[in-house]
């Protein structure tokens, strides 16, 4: 045997060893119905969380504008007027 062909022979040992490790890895269980109406419940959870941070930080942000008087309040005495 060249030296080529061991190694060879040795790759498409490992290759086949790991595959072999994979397919078994594979045949886990699916996730039923309920497993995945939970995890959408919790996705869109996660999403209303992200949504209120970054209302949060347009808020600070607008907060400040119109207390630096950066933004004009346009006659009204309080920011929450102007919005409305």
């Amino acid at each position: 045997m060249t030296k080529n062909s061991r190694k060879r022979a040795n790759r498409h040992a490992h290759t086949k060893d790991q595959s072999e490790s994979v397919s078994t890895d594979s045949h886990s269980e699916r996730a039923g119905f309920f497993k995945r109406l939970l995890a959408m419940i919790y996705d869109t959870l996660v999403a209303v969380a992200v949504g209120m941070c970054a209302g949060l930080v347009m808020l600070v942000v607008l907060m400040l504008l119109f207390g630096n008087g950066v933004l004009s309040l346009q006659g009204y005495d309080t920011p929450s007027e102007l919005i409305q």
